[in-house]
């Protein structure tokens, strides 16, 4: 008797299957519990997750389905979901653990076949100006100054997510000057604003709130004209920077048509940073247009588990290549500068004894390193470094054309200064006391009654 057809688990359903448990129904059961899940949704995780414990399932296909962050997750949060669907995610990490290792490492795509940089960047591509220079290379039209200011949508739908500005800047919805916050504008009007750090000052809901203006942006004076070029809905989008309870957790999301709604010009109060005290500042109030698009409810969604992923990816991978490019650069230096550090260390040292203990051990594994390198640098001895500096002694109260001989104070005997000292010309008996006091250094024990 032939058997019933399992559940599909094919890349595109297994996609599916994890958006739908981590970005619908992990939110749902932990605002209202595990028994707010019908029976249809709890025999269809069941159906598929006693599938993916016999499944024949690649490395490949748990990093572009994802399907293997949504079984963790449901394990790991098992006093919210059901008992029995977390008995399951255990066995099925078991056995993927035992055949692929730790399952976190399996990190998505990013700039390869199917990943959300694909074309797009590349992974030395860390910088402005790298991705600048790479599109402009590749694709000028989509970096040209004039495609963004247009009014209207252009195409994009609201909750409209990227990693970060300068990606919404490659495609096409704000332009380069905008990508550090502000308002995109011409002579003609105005046509995108990107919220950033204290930009919303009073939001008291996603749909209306007041923006602050930028010191010397000429784009507020659009938004504010008389003319019927400033009533043209502006595109809004919210940074994860921004200090307010509709931001985004991570990127920049597009949050839809807003219009002017008014807009207030005050001066400068003591409260107020980041502005002189003989400005004008400048107080937009926008209103959401509903009408043709998403609700914000759905809008406030983004960015999904995915997109989470795919910026915690991005992160990490721009840490890593920072990393290595801060190695290579310590690693190329000269070695001139390992000279300048050695001679830093050596004026260091306060006292003889901690130079020869603690000073000297550094200084010679850093010469070692260098040694080859630079064979012309002199590197001083140990002995060297913590012998004192023997100061010249002048007799200025009579003239002596010999060596001048002093005896040290008791003070002098314990720190090693040069203070309280007595002139008088030398002896035979006193260079050889002199002798035997620079070869021991400050610390021997001299006894003044034999000088």
């Amino acid at each position: 008797m032939p058997q019933p057809p399992g559940p599909d688990l094919s890349r595109p359903r297994l996609r599916e299957i994890a958006s739908w448990i981590r970005d619908t129904l992990d939110p749902l059961i932990a605002r209202e519990g595990p028994d707010v899940m019908n029976i249809d949704d709890f025999l269809t995780l069941h159906e598929i997750f006693i599938a993916l414990q016999y499944a024949d399932i690649s490395a490949t296909a748990l990093r572009a389905t994802r399907i293997h962050r949504a079984v963790l997750e449901v394990a790991s949060k098992a006093t919210r979901w059901p008992g029995r669907l977390a008995d399951e995610c255990d066995r099925i990490i078991m056995i993927w653990r035992a055949r692929f290792g730790p399952l976190e490492d399996l990190r998505p795509f990013l700039y390869g076949r199917g990943g959300r940089l694909e074309g797009i960047a590349g992974v030395t591509d860390i910088t402005r100006t790298a991705l600048l220079k790479r599109w402009r290379d590749t694709t000028p039209e989509l970096v040209a100054p004039h495609r963004p200011r247009i009014h209207g949508s252009l195409g994009f739908q609201a909750g409209a997510w990227w990693l970060n500005s300068l990606f919404a800047f490659r495609d096409g919805i704000i332009d380069l000057e905008t990508t550090d916050g502000g308002i995109c504008f011409d002579s003609n009007g105005a046509y995108a604003v990107l919220l950033n750090d204290a930009d919303e000052v009073e939001g008291v809901s996603p749909s209306s709130f007041t923006y602050r203006c930028h010191r010397n942006d000429a784009g507020r004076f659009r938004l504010t004209a008389a003319d019927f070029k400033s009533r043209y809905p502006v595109r809004v989008l919210r940074s994860h920077s921004l200090n307010s309870l509709w931001a985004p957790r991570a990127g920049v999301r597009y949050d839809g048509l807003h219009r002017v709604a008014g807009w207030v010009i005050r001066a400068v109060l003591p409260s107020d940073t980041n502005h002189k005290m003989d400005e004008l500042i400048f107080e937009i109030k926008f209103e959401r247009e509903d009408t043709g698009q998403a609700s914000m409810e759905e809008v406030m969604r983004h960015p999904l588990a995915n997109e989470i992923d795919d910026y915690a990816e991005y992160k990490r991978l721009r840490r890593l290549q920072r990393e290595a490019m801060r190695m290579k650069s310590v690693s190329a230096k000269p070695a001139l500068e390992l000279a300048k550090v050695v001679s830093e260390l050596s004026t260091r040292s306060s006292s003889p004894k901690a130079s020869a203990i603690g000073l000297t051990s550094t200084i010679g594994n850093t010469s070692k390193s260098i040694g080859k390198s630079s064979p012309d640098i002199l590197v001083h001895s140990s002995r060297q470094l913590t012998r004192p500096h023997r100061p010249t002694i002048v007799n200025r109260y009579r003239p002596c054309k010999r060596i001048p001989r002093f005896q040290p104070s008791h003070r002098s005997q314990r720190s090693g200064s040069m203070d309280g000292l007595r002139f008088r010309c030398p002896t035979q008996r006193d260079r050889e006391t002199a002798n035997q006091f620079w070869r021991h250094g400050p610390s021997h024990n001299c006894d003044s009654k034999q000088h």
